[in-house]
């Protein structure tokens, strides 16, 4: 089987991505998992807090309500309607956190790439022979540092993502 041209690059745009900072990626990697393990605990963790307190909810979710009973005992928290919402505003806000902080973590490193992108194109034509600047329209060399490099950027974030969610789909 044949890979073409565009592949190859696609691919090398993402080894690169890849490589560009390893701890940041790492880091989004590692936060898109939490984000994809914890993405409907919101609205689906009230009913069991709640059954915590008696209230019948109509769901069999006796263990997790068991289980939230035993830390609320472990740590001396009284159990009444209270403290059941108030955990489950926190609960709700370090989620919400977690997801501005991915949120804010990969546009840094999406826009710091498309920095270095750029930056590497303008010393390659800084650098090249004139007469290849004189042999292609300008209107490509523009095109190129403004819209396709964005382009290569989203979909090296594209790519992190992917590969997040086949992690998951995995576990």
């Amino acid at each position: 089987m044949k890979v073409s041209i565009k592949h190859k690059l696609l691919w090398r745009a993402f080894v690169d991505f890849l490589l560009f900072n390893p701890k940041k990626q790492s880091l989004a990697l590692l936060l898109m998992i939490i984000q994809g393990v914890t993405g409907s605990v919101g609205i689906l963790l009230i009913l069991p807090l709640l059954g915590t307190l008696g209230i019948s909810t109509g769901t069999t979710v006796e263990t997790f309500s068991n289980s939230a009973q035993k830390v609320f005992e472990i740590f001396s928290i009284p159990i009444n309607l209270f403290t059941i919402l108030v955990s489950y505003i926190v609960i709700v806000t370090l989620l919400a956190s977690l997801r501005y902080t991915l949120t804010v973590l990969s546009s840094q490193l999406q826009q710091s790439y498309i920095s270095q992108l750029r930056t590497h194109l303008h010393r390659q034509l800084l650098n090249c022979q004139w007469q290849f600047i004189l042999n292609n329209k300008m209107s490509d060399f523009i095109h190129t540092l403004s819209t396709q490099v964005q382009g290569v950027g989203h979909g090296a974030h594209l790519m992190l993502s992917l590969t997040s969610q086949i992690i998951l789909t995995l576990v």
